[in-house]
């Protein structure tokens, strides 16, 4: 009975043992003996955007061979992808595969990027030895938002909204076409901070009671963690004198001669410019 079961073993051993040589030698034979090692090309490895936009993080390899590469998170084990192939359920998640010749891009996108995002992360090649690639993303939380067409005399209202990833922001500091607004230059503007401490954020409001011509121009809205955002302002001058403001606002026509000697209403002179005026405040609006 021993004598028949060593008899069965021995060629499953040799049936294994050829197995793994052969394997082996497929995958000593895959390549050359004298193919190069794999490593990584010079590239960005600080990247910067805002919240809501496209967030690529560059990864270039030369003579990968038959090795794979994978993106992770350096505070997370589980992977985001291997090879072309996202291993985890985020469709915002994915990667950018180009090849020319032996070098090859992997560039890990993220889409509709959120502060949450913001960390280091690590393309690496799957070999026995470490081939590692650090990129630090940034993402700036800070977001300025208001009307970017106001008419002259109405209220110009700019909320800037900053985020803090680890605390909340000191301070946020306003410019104005890079000149810094304070109460010697700037006395008809008033700015007020709201702080919050459960969700870390502080918003600050830049308001003009009656906004003027001047107030037109770039706001910059900078916080104390070197977050930073900015609007253009464009007031719309009033170019309508003879229209009076108020509930008991008339319409009074100009009035001109016309070649036959009859007195006949003009068409308002200004319906062109205003016309010109609000396509621009759209178009500004929309980009």
């Amino acid at each position: 009975m021993e004598f028949v079961l060593i008899v069965m073993i021995v060629p499953w051993i040799t049936t294994m043992s050829s197995l793994k040589l052969h394997d082996t030698i497929n995958e000593k034979t895959s390549l050359p003996m004298d193919y190069p090692e794999p490593q990584f090309l010079n590239s960005v490895t600080n990247i910067t955007v805002r919240e809501g936009s496209l967030a690529i993080l560059p990864c270039t390899v030369q003579h990968l061979g038959t090795k794979q590469v994978a993106w992770r998170r350096l505070d997370n084990d589980h992977f985001l992808t291997i090879g072309t192939l996202t291993w985890v359920k985020d469709v915002d998640i994915q990667i950018e595969h180009r090849r020319l010749g032996d070098i090859t891009d992997w560039d890990l996108l993220i889409k509709h990027v959120r502060p949450d995002h913001d960390g280091l992360y690590e393309c690496q090649i799957t070999s026995v030895e470490k081939y590692v690639r650090h990129v630090t993303l940034h993402v700036q939380a800070t977001v300025v938002k208001g009307r970017k067409c106001v008419q002259e005399g109405q209220e110009l209202k700019i909320v800037c909204n900053t985020t803090g990833k680890k605390k909340i922001p000191d301070d946020v500091t306003w410019l104005k076409d890079d000149q810094p607004i304070n109460s010697s230059y700037f006395n008809h503007v008033v700015v007020t901070n709201y702080r919050s401490l459960g969700s870390k954020t502080l918003v600050s409001v830049l308001s003009v009671n009656t906004s003027k011509m001047a107030d037109s121009g770039v706001y910059i809205c900078q916080s104390s963690l070197a977050e930073v955002d900015s609007i253009n302002i464009t007031i719309l001058k009033d170019i309508s004198p003879n229209v009076k403001r108020g509930a008991d606002a008339i319409y009074v026509p100009e009035v001109s001669e016309d070649y036959s000697g009859n007195k006949a209403e003009s068409r308002y002179s200004t319906t062109c410019v205003q016309l010109c005026l609000i396509v621009l405040c759209v178009f500004l609006t929309v980009t």
